[in-house]
């Protein structure tokens, strides 16, 4: 045990710190947990939304005996997160990592190996759990809770995403050890990014299938009372409805339950690991070798001259999408986010078509309520462009990606412009998956004229390309170039939540500078532009000062 928490601690220091000169530069402390601070506090805002969230859907609950709605929900939601976000990182945290050939001739058990390395992925669970779990116990505060139910949440929040993680983590151990194909990298990569599509649609399906409930099967679990509603929730998961039991009724066999289930699956996990680890870890590839034969038409073809730029670009967007840590952290987001969109169009039932019609006539009466449609469609598309380019970490990690690719990069006969702004083109094209399927819904929902449309994909691509022109700026002169694993790389890379708080950051400066002047349309557009043309001019300027220095972190 004791060599498995040294282990743990190493690899936090790693993760966190970076390069070893960050581990011992009080400089680099300093300016580390300033970041870490300001990210703290820039979420505050998020989890008092949930909050408010939260405190009004108890409400309603309470008044319907119907309590324990709000805790399996938001229990579920967790495990249901953790699980489907390690199943696409634990193969390169456990196996693909760049640390695992060193660890693996130390004087070192293998299920101390992956105890520490399963301990060091549990701490990054954790920043999901208290995002949730704090909001909800604030608002359960309205129900005038004991110190003991706050000592049962407490429980309950450390244990929470053990459970997934632990499943997720031997279903991994299972493939890799089983199943010999599995230990290619880019065939893992194919099966696992399958398997959690289909995970989320079926999810999404059974989230949709809730509206087919009878209303006399509901009325009658309501009339009921007594969370019975909550008891037939999420059966599936039955640490999840022993937890709400725990919270709810203060069932403490039900809290010893759930430590029994999660102590006794992590012995579990880690005789696995003893007896199966080393045998995974084993005859691990990067690529497979295809065997294909190429005839002289089809070399030609795929050796044609073509501008540099653009093959720079397919290099990156290749990268980005076989590499499933960058496919769901820098991808994958940008095609969600519409899905949760499209989705209720397509696979909803009469009553939410009814809903559906209701918020069309809602959009449609406010924009006939502002009929300067030049003016909604500039400001949308704006707001548009920002979020769509800010959600994404393609060019907020584009130089970290390449970490130890640099020295190749360095010595290719390109100007250096050129990789960075291939760089910016791809973010700009990910970015605009948001910005098409966004259009998309505006077609099939909403009566507009063409020109709004083509002023608002416009708008959009100038701001997209503007924040993604803005976004690499702070991974040239902050890169992560220490990681092991790709995940490092890019979720544990503060550039990207830097990313994010400037996607929310610049529409509520924006918002507040023209409600509280009150600035007229021709000045909103005009600030709008302004804004555009600041955030492009910067890369330049940057690039024009900077010229001699990029790439060079010796």
């Amino acid at each position: 045990m004791a060599k498995m928490l040294l282990l743990a601690k190493v690899l936090l220091k790693v993760s966190f710190g970076g390069t070893s000169q960050d581990l011992t530069s009080s400089r680099n402390k300093i300016t580390r947990w300033l970041l870490y601070g300001l990210l703290l506090v820039a979420f505050v805002p998020l989890m008092f939304s949930l909050y408010f969230l939260f405190d009004y859907t108890l409400e309603l609950l309470i008044s319907i005996d119907q309590v324990s709605i709000l805790t399996n929900v938001v229990l579920a939601g967790v495990t249901i997160m953790v699980f489907v976000l390690s199943l696409l990182q634990i193969p390169s945290i456990y196996y693909y990592a760049r640390d695992t050939e060193g660890i693996l001739v130390l004087p070192i058990k293998p299920h101390q190996i992956l105890g520490a390395k399963f301990l060091t992925t549990l701490v990054y669970q954790y920043a999901l759990v208290i995002f949730m779990i704090l909001p909800l116990g604030a608002a359960m505060s309205a129900t005038n809770p004991t110190i003991v139910y706050y000592l049962v949440l407490l429980v309950v929040s450390i244990f929470l995403p053990v459970l997934p993680l632990l499943i997720s983590s031997l279903i991994v151990m299972f493939l890799m050890n089983f199943v010999p194909m599995f230990k290619n990298k880019n065939f893992m990569n194919i099966i696992i990014g399958l398997v959690t599509v289909i995970l989320a649609v079926a999810l999404s399906m059974s989230m949709n299938s809730i509206g087919e409930v009878s209303p006399e099967a509901i009325v009658e679990l309501l009339q009921q009372g007594n969370d019975t509603i909550a008891a037939t929730m999420f059966t599936f998961l039955p640490t999840i409805n022993w937890a709400s039991e725990a919270l709810n009724q203060m069932n403490f066999l039900s809290l010893l339950l759930v430590i029994i289930v999660n102590l006794g699956l992590f012995g579990v996990y880690c005789m696995f690991a003893q007896g199966f680890f080393l045998n995974g870890a084993q005859g691990i590839n990067e690529a497979v070798r295809s065997r294909k034969s190429f005839s002289r038409s089809s070399l030609q073809k795929m050796t044609n001259r073509q501008p540099v730029i653009w093959a720079l670009i397919k290099r990156e967007l290749i990268e980005l999408i076989r590499t499933p840590a960058y496919l769901l952290n820098c991808v994958s987001i940008t095609i969600l986010m519409p899905a949760l969109l499209i989705g209720p169009l397509f696979f909803s039932n009469l009553s939410s078509d009814a809903d559906l019609v209701a918020i069309q006539e809602g959009l449609m009466t406010f924009i006939n309520q502002n009929n300067n449609l030049i003016y909604l469609a500039v400001v949308g598309g704006f707001f548009m462009g920002i979020f769509s380019g800010g959600i994404n970490s393609v060019s907020s990690t584009a130089i970290s990606r390449d970490a130890y690719q640099l020295d190749a990069l360095k010595s290719y006969p390109i100007a250096a412009n050129t990789i960075v702004f291939s760089k910016v083109l791809t973010g700009t094209l990910i970015s605009l998956i948001t910005v098409a399927c966004t259009v998309l819904i505006g077609l099939y929902a909403l009566d507009l004229p063409w020109s709004f449309y083509l002023l608002f994909i416009l708008i959009a691509l100038l701001s997209t390309l503007a924040v993604n022109m803005m976004m690499i700026i702070l991974d040239i002169v902050r890169p992560k170039l220490n990681w092991t694993s790709e995940t490092q790389a890019v979720k544990q890379n503060l550039n990207s939540m830097l990313s994010i708080l400037f996607a929310m950051a610049i529409p509520v400066a924006y918002g507040f500078v023209v409600l509280y002047f009150e600035l007229s349309i021709l000045l909103s557009v005009s600030l709008t532009l302004l804004v555009i043309l600041l955030m492009m001019g910067s890369l330049l300027l940057f690039l024009k000062l900077y010229q001699k220095h990029l790439f060079n972190y010796n």
